[in-house]
């Protein structure tokens, strides 16, 4: 699969997201055989059930971000990941006891409001984080763009075609009630009969 594949699903329309959104990631898989086409569909599944039933998407697609034209700072959870690192990093072991765990965790707030407190006043610089972005339409992938116009044209293309079967079949359907003429009405009530 293309690296950043999956990235499509937070950026796309939500409205968009099981008419075009999986079958694109489908697309961009590289399917060589069943075992892979299985676990691309296992995986689509597993998305679902958690990404989409477990959490709502709006807490994960930022596409209603891109039509407003906000400015987002992290896509990722690296700052939330590097503070669970440090945190882990100040206690002398994994189950500390509650009395220590409350003491650790108190000096450390406090050095928190601390080096906050040396911001605010102008004594410390705020640690550089990245620039926000401007989230813009240029975050969907364009051969996404192109994938859709595919799929849609090709709708219109099956729509065409089975309106066409459906004209001729309705075409014959009326034909041979003309045919049988005043026969029509115990035809229908045959056919009632089966239903």
């Amino acid at each position: 699969m293309k690296p950043g594949a999956l990235d499509a699903l937070t950026v796309i329309p939500p409205h968009e997201r099981e008419c075009y959104g999986f079958p694109y990631i489908r697309t961009l898989a590289d399917i060589s055989d069943e075992v892979d086409a299985e676990r691309l569909e296992a995986y689509i599944q597993y998305f679902k059930s958690t990404w989409l039933r477990m959490f709502k998407p709006d807490d994960w697609n930022i596409h209603n971000c891109i039509v407003s034209g906000f400015e987002i700072a992290n896509r990722t959870n690296n700052p939330l990941e590097s503070y669970n690192n440090r945190l882990n990093g100040i206690f002398n072991g994994p189950h500390p006891n509650i009395r220590v765990f409350a003491s650790t965790l108190r000096t450390h707030v406090e050095e928190i409001v601390r080096d906050y407190t040396a911001v605010i006043l102008g004594r410390s610089e705020r640690r550089s984080h990245r620039p926000m972005i401007l989230a813009n339409h240029s975050m969907i992938p364009k051969d996404y763009e192109t994938f859709k116009v595919g799929v849609h044209s090709l709708q219109q293309s099956q729509n065409s075609a089975d309106s066409q079967q459906q004209t001729q079949a309705e075409g014959g359907l009326k034909s041979t009630l003309v045919q049988f003429g005043s026969h029509e009405f115990s035809f229908r009530n045959a056919r009632a009969r089966f239903e």
